[in-house]
């Protein structure tokens, strides 16, 4: 259905596109070239976003029509997801090219670019002045706090 979408002039951009990328990152592992395709479609949705804003906003009079408005938000919504995708691919293959590979390197890589959410912490923060956790009834900045290990968790 993409291809509906895209005329001959669009598939010579991205080729170019691509070589251009090619040239200046050339990626030597399967996970560099996924990488680096990831971040070569981010960069070509960046630009088809812009360029779909600049004529979204040229044809349409912001004040008088409110159809483009909704339109234009999710164009930049696209833009800016497009956007942090390409900065994560650059920097990961910034971060492969200095370092050598490592055995669970493709895991790594495949949560911090699609499954990264950052944990929740589970444990219950304790505050200054609650009652310490080692159940001795003084304030946790009069037992605990000062010591130099982890405080006991209660029973």
């Amino acid at each position: 259905m993409s291809a509906v979408l895209l005329s001959k002039s669009d598939h010579q951009a991205f080729a170019k596109l691509e070589s251009t990328y090619h040239k200046q990152i050339q990626p030597a592992s399967a996970i560099a070239l996924t990488l680096f395709n990831l971040l070569v479609l981010a960069a070509w949705n960046m630009e088809r976003t812009q360029r779909l804003e600049a004529t979204l906003s040229l044809q349409s009079d912001p004040l008088l029509d409110l159809t483009h408005t909704p339109v234009l938000a999710r164009i930049a919504t696209c833009r800016l997801r497009a956007e942090r995708t390409f900065y994560k691919c650059l920097k990961e293959l910034r971060i492969l090219s200095a370092k050598p590979f490592l055995q669970n390197e493709p895991n790594r890589l495949r949560y911090k670019l699609v499954y990264y959410d950052p944990p929740a912490s589970t444990a219950p923060k304790i505050g200054p002045n609650s009652p310490c956790p080692c159940a001795s009834g003084k304030q946790f900045k009069f037992c605990c706090l000062t010591k130099k290990n982890d405080p006991p968790k209660a029973a």
